[in-house]
């Protein structure tokens, strides 16, 4: 349940800062579907360590999750989930492989960043390297 929350937040989290960047040119306007493919990291610190979710979007419509979850004390806890998704239009679906669990959000990704939404929430992605989840794959 913790990979969810954390995974909802960030999604949730990068679908605010979208709507905040409604107007613009062409050039600069929010973008879907293949924009995803890739490896996308957010990070979260609070009072007893630092979470780091790796998400990596694949062009056969598969995902791979990594938690990593840095203790202040130096425990390290990394989960690893994969599944598959769909997108149409701005609207994506993330189905888990190991149990009946899904995920329905919005999302826009515009540069390097991806704003993903749910249920009033937004979270914000940065695209990195896809070196940073192999290492767990």
């Amino acid at each position: 349940m913790k990979k969810c929350y954390y995974f909802l937040m960030v999604m949730l989290l990068a679908l605010v800062s979208v709507n905040l960047t409604a107007c613009g040119d062409d050039k600069d306007e929010p973008s879907t579907g293949g924009d995803v493919v890739g490896t996308w990291q957010q990070i979260y610190n609070d009072e007893d360590g630092q979470s780091e979710i790796l998400v990596q979007f694949t062009k056969d419509g598969k995902f791979h999750e990594v938690d990593v979850y840095k203790e202040v004390g130096g425990e390290v806890d990394v989960d690893i989930e994969h599944g598959t998704y769909t997108i149409q239009g701005n609207k994506m679906t993330i189905r888990y492989d190991d149990d009946d669990y899904y995920i329905e959000c919005t999302f826009s990704v515009k540069g390097d960043k991806m704003t993903v939404s749910q249920s009033g929430y937004s979270l914000i992605y940065n695209r990195v390297s896809d070196s940073l989840i192999q290492r767990y794959l």
